[in-house]
């Protein structure tokens, strides 16, 4: 990604505490990208409850629709309605939006989007814990989509997974990580400093300034 999008894409990516929720998405026929996490209701196994649940819907200028991108169990890419699309509670939790990309950017990315879902779902063999899992199967996507990036919640478990070593750039696109199986290590300007242990993430924010704890 180049640096002009890199800043582009930050300046929309939120991580302010005053973060917007899909009842404040534009409700005109543009092209749209909102990528979202929700916390993992109480009726879940114990290992996940404290864990967050990201997904990603998009919107294309013309159609009626939206399509959701996103793995329960399976990962998969499907037609939502437009109130589905701006519900704000799920499973009881609120939603919240993490980053949102409109216009002439959204409308490039979205064919890629669709691509590299295909090539994530590939082999992708969901385990909850540590992973591959929901988080994993977004992380992936937003990996290997130029211009689309977002810092996801440190308590997406499984956003780090991988199966041997992997490093490069973080989702964010403002940061590097080097993961193993078991550890891991990540530094940029959104997500700070992150120290990853079998899925779980602890580190410090540096904005908003923030300590990270597994489970809190």
């Amino acid at each position: 990604m180049n640096l002009s999008r890199s800043l582009a894409w930050i300046i929309i990516t939120f991580t302010a505490c005053s973060a917007p929720v899909p009842t404040d998405i534009s409700r005109e026929d543009v092209d749209l990208i909102v990528i979202k996490a929700v916390r993992i209701p109480d009726s879940q196994p114990w290992y996940s409850r404290f864990a967050d649940h990201c997904w990603i819907d998009f919107h294309e200028a013309g159609t009626d629709h939206w399509v959701r991108v996103e793995a329960n169990l399976d990962p998969d890419v499907w037609t939502i309605s437009s109130p589905i699309a701006f519900e704000q509670i799920r499973w009881d939790m609120d939603v919240e939006v993490l980053a949102l990309l409109q216009g002439k950017a959204a409308a490039e990315c979205i064919p890629f989007i669709r691509s590299r879902a295909k090539e994530v779902a590939i082999d992708f063999e969901y385990r909850a814990f540590p992973g591959p899992n929901s988080n994993t199967y977004i992380s992936r996507i937003l990996s290997g989509v130029p211009g689309l990036s977002a810092e996801l919640p440190h308590n997406s478990l499984g956003k780090n997974y991988t199966e041997i070593f992997s490093a490069g750039w973080t989702t964010s696109a403002d940061g590097f990580y080097l993961d193993t199986l078991l550890l891991g290590v990540s530094l940029g300007y959104l997500q700070g400093i992150e120290l990853h242990l079998i899925g779980l993430t602890a580190g410090i924010s540096f904005w908003p300034p923030a300590i990270k704890l597994p489970i809190l």
